[in-house]
């Protein structure tokens, strides 16, 4: 479940940053290996948001005993050089030594989703969350969307229209939809899904990898506001690639669609570079990058930051010890 792997990375990765101080402008902010500065090494990053020139990055902390969790989104101007804190809020458990806590913000086009989820210590399985809506990054208006289900399962991929959010369900497989002012829940099913793998949004088109009920790896793309299937072979092309080439489908590769001579293609990034994938195929654009593949390395974001420029989120171990790195990858430099 998408908790406990929240849970283990934050075990693994983090102690608490609660003790620490922590300046507004933080100069002497820690080196990620071959990329940008992090604001905090001992904090778990969520999410990772280039807008305008600047990179956004949401993380959270939590008490060594889980009694307390706190969502923090940075903001730098300078490529990591300088960060400066745009929103904190601290969240304390129902009940202290019984029940844990986490916070984490999922960034939107307008604003992030606060997920809080809470569990019993010995029954992880019986997680409950809330859900809030921050509409306003840089004054902390945050308010609290109470659905008429239950959003555990909700994943951190999501689309904001009309007061509308689109997101999955990773445990049933469905498109969930919840309006932000009344909570009501629409859910679609997808007959042909067996498993969910990964989910980019792009405007209102979903690229979804999963594993369909014949156990194959494949690929749809799904207009969530028109509400249907739109024709995509290239990239269920490169999602049976993917399964053929033997990736961790969950964690192993980040693709994305893009616009390249007036034809939609798509890039992808793996332990072994940058990739473009489009009707020919295959096509390595990239391979000056930190990570190895000896590395046990765990993709959790890709986000362009620019035209020819990428930010890519990654975790890994480096001879038993974790890290979380970010950098940023030139695609002009092709091979």
């Amino acid at each position: 479940m998408l908790i406990l792997f929240t849970v283990l990375l934050t075990l693994c990765m983090m102690t608490s940053c609660s003790n620490k101080k922590n300046t507004e402008e933080n100069k002497e902010a820690s080196k990620s290996q071959g990329g940008i500065s992090l604001p905090c090494e001992d904090e778990l990053i969520v999410d990772v948001k280039a807008d305008k020139g600047k990179i956004m990055l949401s993380t959270m902390s939590v008490a060594e005993d889980f009694s307390t969790s706190t969502a923090t989104i940075w903001e730098s101007a300078d490529e990591g050089e300088h960060w400066g804190k745009v929103y904190e809020k601290q969240f304390v458990s129902d009940k202290t030594g019984e029940i844990y806590i986490n916070a984490e913000i999922h960034f939107v086009e307008q604003g992030g989703i606060l997920q809080v989820y809470q569990w019993p210590k010995d029954n992880a399985k019986a997680e409950y969350s809330k859900i809030y809506y921050l509409n306003d990054l840089e004054n902390g208006l945050m308010e609290e969307v109470k659905s008429d289900c239950d959003m555990k399962n909700l994943g951190s991929t999501y689309f904001l229209s009309n007061d509308n959010l689109y997101g999955w369900d990773f445990m049933s497989g469905e498109l969930l939809c919840l309006n932000l002012k009344n909570g009501n829940v629409q859910k679609t099913k997808f007959d042909d899904v067996d498993m969910l793998l990964n989910v980019v949004f792009d405007g209102s088109s979903a690229y979804i990898g999963y594993l369909s009920k014949k156990y194959v790896y494949t690929g749809m793309k799904y207009d969530v506001l028109k509400q249907n299937v739109e024709d995509s072979p290239v990239f269920e092309a490169m999602i049976k690639e993917f399964g053929k080439s033997g990736y961790n489908m969950i964690t192993g590769v980040r693709y994305y669609p893009c616009i390249k001579d007036n034809k939609e293609i798509y890039r992808y990034v793996c332990s072994d570079g940058v990739f473009e994938f489009d009707d020919s195929g295959s096509k390595q654009i990239n391979t000056s990058v930190s990570w190895g593949k000896s590395e046990d390395v765990n993709f959790e974001k890709v986000e362009v930051f620019s035209n020819e420029q990428l930010l890519v989120y990654y975790t890994g171990l480096n001879e038993n010890n974790s890290y979380m790195s970010i950098d940023k990858i030139d695609l002009r430099n092709e091979c």
